[in-house]
Formats: C-alpha cells, sequence, structure tokens
C-alpha cells in the first residue's frame, strides 16, 4: 500500500474506504507483449473481483526490472521507493 499523500501528490485518487492507503500493483510484462489500457483495467477488474479490494495505480513495467533479493523475493519496499520517486 501507498499512503494517500503520496498518490494524491501523483493525481491518484483513491476510494474514501481505503484508510487513507491505496493499493499500488508493480507488474512485469512479458517480452514482446503491447502494454494498454484495456491490459490496466482487468488487472483492476479482476483484483476487484477476487479480493475486494479497488486498486489505486497499476504501473507495468519491462521483463526482469523489478527489485529482487538474492533469494528471489521482490524488494516490496524497494519496489514502493522507486514508485514514489518515478523511478520504475
Amino acid at each position: 500500500g501507498v499512503s494517500e499523500e503520496v498518490l494524491t501528490q501523483k493525481g491518484i485518487s483513491i476510494p474514501d474506504s481505503s484508510d487513507q492507503v491505496g493499493l499500488v500493483v508493480i507488474a512485469e510484462v512479458r517480452e514482446g507483449k503491447t502494454i494498454s489500457e484495456e491490459i490496466i483495467d482487468n488487472i483492476k477488474t479482476r483484483v476487484a473481483e477476487e479480493h475486494g479490494v479497488t486498486v489505486a495505480s497499476v504501473k507495468l513495467i519491462k521483463p526482469r526490472t523489478i527489485s529482487k533479493t538474492t533469494s528471489g523475493k521482490i524488494r516490496r519496499f524497494e519496489c514502493m521507493k522507486q514508485f514514489v520517486d518515478n523511478s520504475l
């Protein structure tokens, strides 16, 4: 989750029921796959249907560029920092 303050600074609104934190999805896109608003809308819809959570923002990035630990786990804090810094 990303704070409402940070999302507001980026021009992203979050629903009233979110407790001042918005869900941001960061996902790698397969090589050669075209990024479109339809893909982003599908992600938001599926997350809402499956988990009952509204997505504030979806950021799609190039393959093999998400920050990971040496054991292969995603560095969530680093991803959030890169989202805030616009360095994804």
